[in-house]
């Protein structure tokens, strides 16, 4: 299985079966946080997480085997691991996947940090039914994973994308629409959210199959570079909403729609050009 990852083909079809799974998580997540919330407090919400996460990492600790077939003592010095980051952030394709999960990520990060002041504060829903609202976009996103594995059969990875950016696009131009027309009730954040996280759904194991696909003995490292520049860009953007969240629904709905313009243009550009993850040049 980790030998199909370096397969542009294989590699997005394992990456868009675990991000169903993903899916499936997200799906229910949201409406047990909102009733745990609602009914009794928002400790026990973060107490569920910190059990989820102790079961998470005894499975890993306990269950998950290991995948490198021979160790490499010197992998972790830090001017060879700089030297194999720079030579990635060379690399044409590792920077048009990259780019592509930074923004998709981006407009993604925007609603979940930011929905929950919008619906509950600003559009006077409850806890509970947030959590419905948080769980559709979920929906959504799940129905994107097993399009995307349709599609890149049918289609290949890089009109995949494409077709995926339109989704984005039509997401988040469409919320910053309705706000501006000032269309603001629940229904104008969801059902753009939901377009939104398709085209997420598709992208995501589209780019995560891409990062690695060039690098193939440096898997690990490039998988956490481009984590650590969508992680970075979260950070960014939360910083920006902190500041900039006022009462309204525009901190969301045109952030969002930024991060959707990027998106699209990424993967109608940089991605059509360079995004064949079978490409050489990674470290040997």
């Amino acid at each position: 299985m980790v030998r199909d990852l370096y397969d542009p083909l294989r590699g997005t079809l394992v990456m868009s079966r675990a991000q169903s799974g993903l899916g499936l998580f997200a799906l229910g997540s949201p409406v047990l946080g909102g009733v745990l919330a609602g009914t009794l407090g928002w400790r026990w919400a973060l107490a569920a997480t910190g059990v989820v996460a102790a079961v998470a990492l005894a499975l890993v600790v306990w269950r998950l085997p290991e995948t490198l077939a021979q160790r490499n003592p010197r992998a972790l010095e830090p001017a060879r691991m700089a030297g194999t980051w720079a030579q990635m952030l060379r690399q044409p394709v590792f920077l048009a996947w990259s780019l592509l999960l930074m923004f998709t990520y981006g407009g993604l990060f925007t609603f979940l940090a930011s929905s929950s002041f919008v619906y509950i504060e600003v559009l006077g829903t409850s806890r509970p039914v947030y959590g419905l609202f948080l769980a559709s976009a979920s929906v959504s996103y799940l129905a994107g994973t097993f399009a995307c594995r349709r599609w890149i059969a049918a289609h290949g990875i890089a009109r995949t994308v494409r077709r995926a950016a339109a989704f984005s696009l039509a997401g988040g131009l469409g919320m910053a629409a309705l706000s501006l027309a000032g269309v603001t009730s629940p229904w104008a954040i969801c059902l753009p959210q939901m377009v939104f996280n398709f085209g997420h759904g598709i992208h995501q194991p589209c780019g995560q199959a891409g990062v690695v696909g060039p690098f193939p003995q440096a898997a690990g490292a490039a998988s956490a570079l481009s984590g650590f520049m969508s992680a970075a860009a979260a950070f960014l953007i939360g910083l920006w909403l902190g500041r900039a969240i006022d009462g309204t629904v525009f901190p969301l709905t045109l952030t969002l729609a930024l991060f959707s313009v990027l998106t699209a243009a990424v993967a109608w550009t940089l991605v059509q050009r360079h995004g064949d993850p079978s490409s050489t040049g990674g470290p040997a």
